[in-house]
């Protein structure tokens, strides 16, 4: 078992897993945007797919985090539609989960409705809902290199970044990280700790 005791958190990872396109963002211990990136296998398929995504995660955290098991992590859970791909985003959703735990790197899974809800205080948001909110939490980014997969990953990255500093900007973001908090199944992080601001 790896020891976290000596670690500490600097980066804060989010990934919205796509078999198409999967966006990854890192914030750091500022909440502010160090990277995205958009890892797109094109028309890769089967095991070569998944390599692939693997491999575009690990070189994010590989560039990214200081050393091992100095990042934590969200991920966008299933969509209740997504029942006709669930054996394809499941492989992908699993890949990226074994990539984080090779890494060090914890990894909470965050339902979509919640997502959607800590971004733009509606679960019912849409794709350009999660942009637009994404473009006023971070003006400095380029608007035109944010689609909706880089969008939903800086969320989720600034869920993670919420999950250990409790730092929100809205009640619903509040809201959210109090829920995530009152199932201790969802946040597994031991003996983090997060560098003293």
């Amino acid at each position: 078992m790896q020891n976290y005791e000596s670690t500490l958190i600097t980066r804060f990872v989010g990934i919205d897993p796509s078999a198409q396109s999967t966006g990854i963002a890192v914030l750091g211990l500022d909440g502010e945007v160090i990277d995205t990136a958009c890892v797109i296998p094109r028309k890769l398929r089967e095991q070569t797919r998944l390599v692939f995504l693997r491999d575009g995660l690990h070189q994010v955290l590989a560039q990214h985090a200081a050393a091992r098991g100095s990042a934590v992590a969200c991920i966008e859970g299933p969509a209740l539609d997504a029942i006709n791909r669930a054996d394809t985003l499941g492989q992908v959703r699993g890949v990226f989960l074994v990539a984080l735990h090779d890494y060090g790197a914890p990894a909470t899974i965050i339902q979509p409705t919640m997502l959607k809800k800590f971004a733009t205080r509606s679960g019912a948001a849409k794709k350009e809902g999660m942009i637009k909110a994404a473009l006023e939490r971070w003006p400095y980014l380029d608007s035109t290199k944010i689609n909706d997969d880089i969008a939903d990953a800086l969320w989720l990255a600034h869920i993670a970044y919420s999950l250990l500093t409790d730092k929100v900007h809205t009640r619903k973001q509040a809201e959210v990280i109090l829920t995530l908090r009152k199932d201790p199944a969802e946040i597994r992080i031991p003996g983090k700790r997060l560098l003293d601001l």
